[in-house]
């Protein structure tokens, strides 16, 4: 049985040496009179549109408030925004800074300035996330800045992952050519075919179909491909031994690596590690 106080002083001690602090946060609709004009802050800022209506602008660039929409300027980029008057924005806005300990040292770590604007395939659970922390952070719980620091981080790399998959303006093979170099840059990851489908904005049946014309092979075979062939350099390496190697790759257990390599290659991982 957990005894609690020591499962929360657990919790607390992951907190990393560097991480992200609340400066400022707002959850639930806005008044029709909510407006900013050419605002220049030095904290990191999130705006979250759950729902609603307004216009967000960024560095001269117009941006339409709806739901779904999430929002990221970093310090010294200037923004200005106006909800709609008949539909009032329900948002989420985050002003918060990167520490180090006590000292605030986010200047330190941004140095060029962006921004950046998207839609986040998994918006609802950035939703129910920041929800969470609003319910933590009102309870004073002790947990609420460490579930902020992880919340903030899931978040950009929700919009990450947003950018890096996003099927705008590509074509099939386009799309499915930053897929596979995504796989190839992480082998040890395990893809869902309908999750991948779906941040490709296509069918998983059509996704499945348009792969294999291009490719003549599926999805799930193209990753059990390039993590093989990631294996077999790493073998043919040989600075690692094969259980290193199973681990590097995620998998939890060296025969299931074993038997999948012997599979796609008809020799065991220990004859390779030779050649």
């Amino acid at each position: 049985m957990i005894f609690k106080p020591e499962f929360v002083l657990f919790i607390n001690s992951l907190l990393p040496s560097i991480c992200f602090k609340i400066h400022k946060f707002r959850f639930g609709q806005v008044t029709k009179n909510w407006k900013c004009e050419k605002r220049i802050i030095d904290d990191l800022y999130f705006l979250i549109v759950r729902d609603g209506r307004g216009v967000h602008t960024v560095s001269d660039e117009k941006i339409s408030l709806e739901r779904g929409v999430v929002i990221f300027v970093p310090p010294g980029v200037e923004y200005s925004y106006q909800s709609d008057v008949k539909n009032p924005v329900n948002l989420i806005v985050i002003r918060c800074g990167i520490y180090r300990g006590d000292e605030h040292i986010t200047k330190k770590i941004i140095k060029k300035k962006f921004w950046y604007c998207g839609k986040p395939y998994n918006f609802s659970a950035v939703e129910n996330n920041f929800a969470l922390f609003t319910q933590l952070n009102s309870n004073n719980n002790i947990l609420a800045q460490n579930f902020f620091h992880t919340t903030v981080l899931h978040l950009l790399y929700s919009l990450l992952l947003d950018t890096e998959l996003k099927p705008e303006n590509l074509s099939p093979r386009d799309l499915f050519s930053n897929i596979i170099e995504n796989m190839k840059n992480n082998p040890e990851r395990r893809y869902h075919v309908p999750s991948l489908a779906r941040l490709s904005g296509l069918s998983e049946k059509y996704f499945i179909s348009k792969f294999k014309q291009i490719f003549k092979i599926t999805p799930k075979d193209m990753e059990i491909k390039l993590r093989m062939e990631k294996a077999y350099t790493l073998l043919s390496n040989g600075q690692k031994s094969i259980r290193e190697i199973a681990s590097l790759l995620g998998y939890s257990d060296q025969f299931i690596f074993s038997k999948q390599f012997k599979k796609f290659f008809k020799i065991s991982p220990k004859y390779a590690k030779k050649w």
